[in-house]
């Protein structure tokens, strides 16, 4: 089971004022996803998802939310005022949308509704298809359905037609799921410590469905890279990332990407 979220409250509206529509402000310590969620509140309309930051240190959360429960504070209870503190975007339109397939689902992924409308602030589309990603993880991983559970999950950006997947880790006999799992370490410079000694930053995992897990965990090694020096070190403890080495999980053999690749 994936491990617990941490709630920020049930009842952040757009303007702090009491009342509907409301929004769930939550971390998930698995996928490392800081978001607000508001469920569909029409039948057949897509969920909201709100993406507020990448982050997978609690200490970080805390920081991001400060001093949230207080009535005084003005980001209590009001989500525009706590995305704007966090990532200081104005305006926040719906770059992404994720669409699920479950099991037994024989349409065409064109006839699939929207399950989620996903809000990415100004990111860009690069960006903002890398925190699709994120999402589809966490949409997986959330999943508790016994009967008709997820195995698909497709976004793309909302002007485009070209879609990105993310396929459910096939559930063992024991009720389990098969994942192959990539390590990322990261070099900082000036570290001159053995690749071993360095600890392991991120792990990614991947079901049997998912193609070429290998080359999509090396563009993430590219993406970790170029990251801004303050982001690179809370997530990677690696403020100026030189090289990233990548391996499989119980695999001695390293690929390398370095800054001037």
């Amino acid at each position: 089971m994936p491990n617990p979220e941490v709630d920020f409250g049930y009842n952040w509206t757009m303007n702090g004022r009491p009342g509907k529509p409301s929004w769930r402000v939550s971390w998930d310590p698995e996928v490392g996803m800081l978001y607000a969620y508001q469920p569909a509140l029409v039948p057949n309309e897509p969920n909201k998802l709100v993406f507020l930051a990448e982050v997978r240190v609690r200490q970080e959360v805390d920081r991001l939310m400060g001093d949230w429960s207080n009535p005084d504070n003005p980001k209590h209870g009001n989500l525009w005022h706590l995305r704007m503190n966090i990532v200081g975007a104005a305006e926040w339109p719906a770059k992404i949308q994720i669409k699920v397939r479950r099991q037994n689902e024989k349409q065409r992924w064109e006839e699939i509704p929207v399950s989620y409308s996903l809000y990415c602030g100004d990111h860009t589309d690069t960006e903002c298809i890398a925190i699709g990603n994120l999402a589809a993880s966490w949409i997986i991983d959330r999943d508790t359905a016994q009967d008709n559970r997820i195995v698909e999950v497709r976004y793309n950006l909302v002007d485009s037609t070209q879609g990105h997947y993310r396929a459910a880790p096939s559930r063992l006999g024991n009720g389990t799921r098969s994942r192959m799992t990539y390590e990322i370490r990261v070099r900082t410079f000036g570290d001159t410590r053995e690749w071993d000694e360095i600890p392991v930053t991120r792990s990614i995992e991947y079901s049997e469905y998912e193609e070429h897990p290998l080359e999509r965990t090396l563009l993430e090694a590219q993406r970790i890279l170029h990251l801004p020096p303050e982001k690179a070190g809370i997530l990677h403890n690696a403020p100026n990332p030189i090289e990233v080495r990548v391996n499989e999980s119980g695999n001695p053999q390293g690929h390398y990407v370095r800054k001037d690749d």
